[in-house]
């Protein structure tokens, strides 16, 4: 995995109170306390392995924090605008030591009255599933209705749940780990990659969910898996990629329920598996044989000893890898494309839209630019209808092709 940071904005449209900068930045000194791991610094020793290095006596720690104000309006920003919104966050340089700093922050404050809390979380450190907990728990802070006291008698922060068996003993295939499914790009190819949001109300996911399960009298798919078989088929089309190619879609998933993690684990607990089809297949299957082949790869993700076997493996992998390294510094991360490949995660359930800094629920919770081309995420809309928001990172030419497409598809499917 990368040493790549995942960008979010979180926007509230009400005033707010004198001090509450200084109320954040009293409360994140606190929280940290806690999550001690996102105010250290990821890096690899003489060996080559990557590890967080926490030293509390020394300058090199603790959050990058950002302060900046417009004079223009919230109004001016939309999940319409990624690239705008992307104006919002503190994202790290391609400089080694800025991507191993494990959590970066920027308070952006309006003309309006508005503020922004824009993030930029390190992957290598935590997942999103664990980082609302975070926020949440920064949130109580600021707003003075939990106490430093409080937090830190709660259950202790331990990662040892998620280390390998000794000796590591992976049983499983682990193929999808393997598979090459990415290639490079140039300066000027980057140029080209844009990110955009496209809404789907409920109505139109019960749509396509019905025409998904038409005819299946088991367990029926779940809207993740409808929606992703949909993206699956609307995007490989809108690429135009050679019929006889195959291509991949990737689904991470939390595997903090498959492992019986505790409740609170803070940590990276988020694995893959993959569903493999010819483009021909892909255009011309029904969505519901679709969602049937990334269906019967989710499945055994809800296993321990399947679960518990990735963990070994990838164990042994990054060994692997960490000998080939001959620096210790962390590397530079180029940009690079997925294509004709897809990677398709869910942030539908996570409470970014419940956080209350004491003024007040966010406008706007949003993911910004993807890592790269081919990344798609699934947000809660902001339209607050109950429905949801398709965030991809694909080719202009291609992302064109793919919203005519969605929005000119009536039935949704």
């Amino acid at each position: 995995m990368p040493l790549i940071h995942s960008p979010m904005v979180l926007a509230f449209s009400s005033p707010v109170p004198q001090g509450f900068v200084a109320d954040l930045e009293r409360a994140l000194q606190q929280v940290l306390c806690h999550y001690r791991d996102l105010a250290g610094r990821i890096r690899r020793n003489e060996s080559g392995k990557l590890g967080i290095y926490l030293n509390d006596q020394d300058e090199d720690c603790g959050v990058l924090w950002i302060e900046a104000s417009t004079q223009e309006t919230l109004q001016g920003f939309s999940d319409q605008d990624l690239a705008k919104l992307q104006e919002l966050t503190p994202m790290a340089s391609q400089d080694p030591v800025d991507m191993g700093i494990p959590l970066l922050l920027q308070i952006t404050r309006f003309g309006c009255g508005g503020i922004a809390l824009g993030f930029g979380v390190n992957h290598r450190v935590v997942d999103c599933n664990a980082l609302p907990e975070f926020l949440l728990d920064l949130a109580k802070l600021t707003r003075g209705e939990r106490s430093i006291e409080e937090l830190l008698s709660g259950q202790p922060i331990d990662r040892s749940c998620m280390m390998p068996r000794r000796p590591p003993r992976p049983s499983f295939d682990h193929s999808d780990y393997t598979t090459n499914i990415i290639t490079m790009l140039s300066s000027d190819e980057a140029k080209s990659i844009v990110t955009r949001t496209i809404h789907f109300t409920r109505e139109r996911l019960a749509l396509l969910k019905s025409e998904c399960n038409k005819g299946r009298s088991n367990q029926p798919f779940s809207t993740y898996v409808s929606l992703s078989a949909y993206l699956w088929k609307s995007i490989t089309a809108a690429r135009e990629v050679n019929v006889q190619s195959k291509t991949i879609v990737l689904c991470p998933v939390n595997g903090r329920r498959g492992l019986a993690l505790p409740a609170h684990f803070f940590g990276n607990a988020v694995f893959r598996r993959c569903a493999c089809a010819t483009v021909c297949d892909i255009l011309a299957m029904p969505l519901g044989d679709l969602a049937s082949l990334i269906a019967a790869g989710l499945e055994s993700l809800s296993q321990e000893d399947y679960l518990r076997s990735v963990v070994d493996f990838l164990a042994l992998k990054q060994q692997h890898e960490d000998q080939q390294r001959s620096s210790p510094q962390a590397e530079e991360i180029p940009r690079f494309s997925l294509d004709p490949n897809l990677i398709i995660t869910s942030w539908a359930r996570l409470p970014f839209y419940e956080l209350d800094f004491g003024f007040g629920r966010p406008v706007l919770a949003t993911p910004t630019e993807g890592p790269c081309e081919g990344y798609v995420r699934v947000v809660p809309s902001s339209n607050g209808d109950g429905g949801l928001a398709v965030v991809p990172t694909l080719r202009n030419s291609h992302m064109d092709k793919l919203v005519y497409s969605i929005f000119n598809d009536n039935k949704g499917c």
